[in-house]
C-alpha cells in the first residue's frame, strides 16, 4: 500500500495561499463556503484540485506533464519561515536569512536558484574563488568572470559577469559593485581567503581592496602557464622524449609547493642541475614568477566545480556566441 500524497500550504511572494500536493504547487482560483478550487501554478498546466474548507482533498482532475516543483517548494518554505521570524524578532534580515538557510538543509539546486541566498552566501563566505575565461565571450566584452562562495561545504556560483577587459581599473569597479551590494544587504564583503589565477592587475586590486585577506594562487593556472611557455620555446618534443628535461620542468612546477623561505635556494639548486636547453625557461620563471608574484600567495587547486560551471556555459554558447544567448542562459 502506497502512502497518501503529501499536502501542505504555503504562500506566494504576495502572500496569497498556495496548495502543495504531491510535489506540485497550486494557486487558489476561487473559494465557496464548502469548496476551494485550486489550479496548477505552472503555466499551461490544466490540473485542478478541489478541497473542503479544512483543505482536505475532495477531487483531483488531470495529470501534470511537467516535473515536480521540488526546489520552488523548498524556497517558498524558506521564505515563509524568514518572513515569520522577521515579524516577531529584531535580528537583521540577512542574519535571519542565513540562520534559516543553514537550518533548512536545502538541496544544492534549490540553493543555486535562491537569488538572495547566493548573495548572502557570497558575503558570508570565508573562502571565495575568482576565475575568468575568454572563450566564447560575447563580442562586446573580453571575458566572462565568475565569483564563487564556499558555504555549507559546497561551492556556489554567486556572481557571473561580463568584463570589457582585465585592467586594474575594471577589477576595482567589480569590487566596488560587490561592496555596494553587500552594503544594501547590511553586510560586508570581507572574505578571509581568496583564490584566483596570477594575473598581476587582479593581484594588485585584491591587495588594495582586501588588505587583510589571505590570497591563494591556483596551482592549475600556474602549471598551465608553465606548459604554455615550454611549448612557446619549442621544447614540446624534448619535454615528451627527454626524461631529464621533463623531470626538471616538473620539479620547477613543484617549487610552488615549497615554503616561501626555501624557494630561491631550491630554484638555484634545480637550475644548476638541469639541461642547458632550459636556460631560457628558467629566465622566464625567475622574471615572471619569482620576481613578480608575491611570496605570500599560497598555492592551491581551484575547485573543479568552478571549471564545470565554465564547461557547461561554453557548451551552451558554442554555436551561439551572441550576447542575448548568454543572458538567456544566465536567466
Amino acid at each position: 500500500m502506497t502512502d497518501p500524497p503529501l499536502i501542505s500550504l504555503t504562500t506566494s511572494n504576495r502572500g496569497k495561499p498556495l496548495l502543495v500536493y504531491s510535489g506540485y504547487i497550486h494557486g487558489l482560483k476561487k473559494s465557496t463556503n464548502k469548496v476551494k478550487y485550486w489550479v496548477c501554478h505552472s503555466d499551461g498546466c490544466l490540473v485542478t484540485i478541489h478541497t473542503n474548507k479544512n483543505d482536505e482533498i475532495l477531487k483531483a482532475n488531470g495529470h501534470h506533464y511537467h516535473i515536480p516543483d521540488s526546489e520552488q517548494i523548498e524556497l517558498r518554505n524558506l521564505r515563509k519561515k524568514v518572513k515569520d521570524r522577521i515579524q516577531s524578532e529584531t535580528n537583521s534580515i540577512p542574519k535571519t536569512y542565513e540562520e534559516e538557510l543553514a537550518r533548512s538543509n536545502l538541496s544544492a539546486t534549490a540553493l543555486t536558484l535562491a537569488p538572495v541566498a547566493v548573495k548572502i552566501i557570497l558575503f558570508s563566505s570565508e573562502w571565495i574563488f575568482l576565475d575568468g575565461t575568454f572563450d566564447k565571450c560575447p563580442k562586446q566584452f573580453q571575458q566572462i568572470y565568475t565569483i564563487h562562495g564556499l558555504k555549507f561545504q559546497q561551492n556556489f556560483p554567486c556572481v557571473i559577469c561580463l568584463l570589457s577587459g582585465k585592467t586594474a581599473d575594471i577589477y576595482r569597479q567589480l569590487f566596488l559593485e560587490l561592496n555596494d551590494h553587500a552594503t544594501r544587504l547590511k553586510m560586508k564583503f570581507e572574505p578571509k581567503h581568496v583564490m584566483s589565477d596570477f594575473e598581476m592587475s587582479l593581484t594588485k586590486v585584491i591587495k588594495e581592496k582586501l588588505p587583510n585577506v589571505i590570497h591563494h594562487g591556483c596551482f592549475f593556472h600556474f602549471t598551465q602557464s608553465l606548459h604554455k611557455h615550454i611549448n612557446s620555446l619549442g621544447l614540446f618534443t624534448a619535454y615528451l622524449e627527454d626524461e631529464d628535461l621533463r623531470l626538471a620542468c616538473r620539479s620547477t612546477m613543484a617549487l610552488a609547493l615549497l615554503p616561501p623561505d626555501h624557494l630561491e635556494e631550491a630554484f638555484e639548486l634545480l637550475k644548476n642541475d638541469s639541461p642547458e636547453e632550459l636556460i631560457d625557461f628558467f629566465k622566464y620563471f625567475q622574471n615572471q614568477w619569482l620576481k613578480c608574484v608575491p611570496k605570500n600567495i599560497g598555492m592551491y587547486q581551484i575547485s573543479s566545480f568552478v571549471q564545470t560551471i565554465f564547461a557547461k556555459l561554453m557548451l551552451f554558447l558554442l554555436s551561439k556566441n551572441i550576447f542575448f544567448s548568454f543572458i538567456y542562459y544566465l536567466a
